[in-house]
């Protein structure tokens, strides 16, 4: 089926994620070399750390600074989409380093462990241990402790809401704004989108049925709603949200059901509902929606972190 898209992005109406595991292969070659390419420049200092999360392991991340300030800077943890398979790409680090300059905050970017060899709850784990790592190093970091907040987008959107009732449960550090990004918030895909654009750009039903597969192959695991936020018994204590939604995106639905679920615990949410996109149309860089996107979305860093 065709879909109206904005023309900013009518180039991409062919274009799926091709969900396998050869391209997963691939696109761990070819998104690899990515951070790597990060460098300082007049606006902002870009530093590389080692995470330490469950079993002995760390992970890498990259840590966005803006440049001549020796202040404590608040904080935004941000968790790259991909499915849960693939690395940050080049659009997820003009964002990260967007949100640095303009807010301006220091935005920690991690490299957390992907599908197929990783699954539930190893990304959700090494998200939680990101914030701890943090906090726990806010000193060191030049990070205001007490004014950190999370984002992300897509399966990223998953994980910052995932880790909002991570810290609420475990008592951990006190976030201040979610920023969710078309997220994918349910498992069980019974909405009307979901049930409707099962043959969208870039990503449909059929995708996200298969991600689900992979990701969660057990939905009887413990804490469901850490791997399904929309699961939730309730929302109330978490900090106050941004959510923007895509169009022709089977995830629209519940990214609403989720605001709804969030103001009726007593959460401010801001719901922005882009026009003619399809999920994750933020890639194309020269468009007035992203643009105006960016805008919104750092607004709200800007005043949930002030």
């Amino acid at each position: 089926m065709r879909y109206p898209l904005d023309p900013d992005f009518a180039r991409y109406a062919w274009f799926r994620i091709p969900l396998n595991p050869a391209a997963i292969r691939l696109g761990a070659l070819t998104l690899g070399v990515l951070p790597g390419l990060q460098r300082s420049d007049e606006k902002l200092t870009v530093t590389r750390h080692e995470i330490p999360v469950a079993d002995g392991e760390t992970i890498p991340a990259l840590l966005f600074r803006p440049a001549e300030t020796d202040r404590p800077m608040p904080a935004l943890l941000d968790l790259h989409g991909g499915a849960f398979a693939f690395k940050a790409a080049p659009h997820h680090f003009r964002l990260a380093r967007a949100y640095a300059a303009l807010t301006p905050c220091v935005v920690l970017l991690p490299d957390y462990r992907l599908l197929p060899r990783h699954r539930f709850p190893v990304q959700t784990e090494d998200a939680y241990s990101s914030l701890l790592w943090l906090r726990d190093k806010a000193t060191q970091l030049g990070i205001d402790p007490s004014r950190i907040a999370v984002g992300g987008d897509s399966a990223g959107g998953n994980l910052a809401a995932a880790v909002g009732l991570m810290a609420r449960d475990r008592q951990g550090p006190t976030l201040h704004g979610q920023l969710l990004i078309y997220p994918g918030l349910d498992r069980r895909m019974q909405t009307p989108s979901a049930r409707r654009y099962t043959d969208t750009p870039i990503w449909n039903t059929q995708l996200n049925e298969k991600m689900w597969r992979l990701y969660l192959p057990n939905p009887s695991v413990p804490d469901i709603a850490y791997a399904s936020p929309l699961e939730a018994s309730s929302l109330h204590g978490l900090p106050n949200a941004y959510i923007e939604t895509a169009e022709f995106d089977p995830l629209h639905d519940e990214a609403l059901l989720y605001a709804d679920k969030l103001r009726e615990a007593g959460c401010e949410v801001e719901v922005a509902q882009t026009r003619g996109t399809m999920h994750g149309f933020d890639w194309v860089r020269k468009s007035r929606i992203t643009e105006q996107s960016v805008t919104r979305r750092v607004r709200f860093l800007r005043e949930t972190l002030r």
